[in-house]
């Protein structure tokens, strides 16, 4: 082989491995996006499943509130029934 023809055929591997690199970033990019668009669904349904758990929470908080409540009235009223019949 000469001279050019080891030029050409370094050129001609230069320009092959370039155009597969690109190939490849191009893969890349576009599995990246792909990635990130699903990262962003979960994201979105974690939101509404944590979302939902502390409205339950909330109402279920409500309610033991309530019930503490009536509980110290029923408390405070057997008291002043005791202090009565005492």
């Amino acid at each position: 082989m000469n001279e050019a023809t080891l030029k050409d055929l370094k050129q001609f591997i230069t320009t092959t491995v370039r155009e597969e690199i690109s190939g490849v970033r191009e893969d890349i990019t576009s599995l990246e996006t792909r990635i990130n668009a699903r990262f962003d669904e979960n994201d979105i349904v974690q939101n509404e499943i944590l979302n939902a758990i502390g409205e339950v929470q909330e109402l279920q908080n409500k309610a033991i509130r309530r019930h503490a409540d009536t509980i110290d009235n029923h408390e405070h009223r057997i008291v002043k029934l005791e202090k009565r019949t005492a």
